[in-house]
């Protein structure tokens, strides 16, 4: 097969281990849970999908809230922003902004936090419906 179905396959894979560490994270294995989010990361890297390998870092994110890990919830919201690549749709921007705020909430920061959730708000509010916006970020 050529590049193009090679990157289609590490897509979908990537989609796929994603799934299996959300199962894993819903089952309170937490550590299988983190070694499959970090191979889903690596999939979509392989994938060429940038916004794809952010929407796993905010999954990572959202893990790092429930444990009650807020730095690293922020770090990985932010590694997530810098990544996504070149204009991504306003609900993929909000998306990133919100798992910030958690990480900033658990914290207690409260400033950095309302900082992050209006981004979010700026963000969706430019949202149109015409956008393309990709599956995972359809909320």
């Amino acid at each position: 097969y050529g590049e193009t179905t090679g990157r289609r396959l590490f897509a979908a894979a990537a989609d796929l281990t994603r799934l299996a560490g959300w199962t894993s994270y819903d089952i309170a294995a937490h550590g299988l849970a983190q070694r499959y989010f970090v191979q889903a990361l690596r999939l979509a890297q392989a994938a060429g999908d940038r916004p794809y390998g952010s929407y796993v870092l905010v999954t990572m994110s959202r893990q790092a809230v429930y444990l009650g890990h807020g730095r690293e919830a922020v770090q990985l919201a932010r590694v997530a922003q810098q990544g996504v690549g070149s204009g991504p749709p306003p609900v993929v921007q909000a998306l990133l902004h919100s798992a910030e705020a958690r990480g900033h909430a658990v914290l207690g920061e409260v400033r950095a936090a309302t900082a992050s959730l209006v981004r979010a708000e700026r963000a969706l509010g430019a949202a149109r419906p015409g956008d393309d916006v990709p599956h995972w970020a359809r909320l």
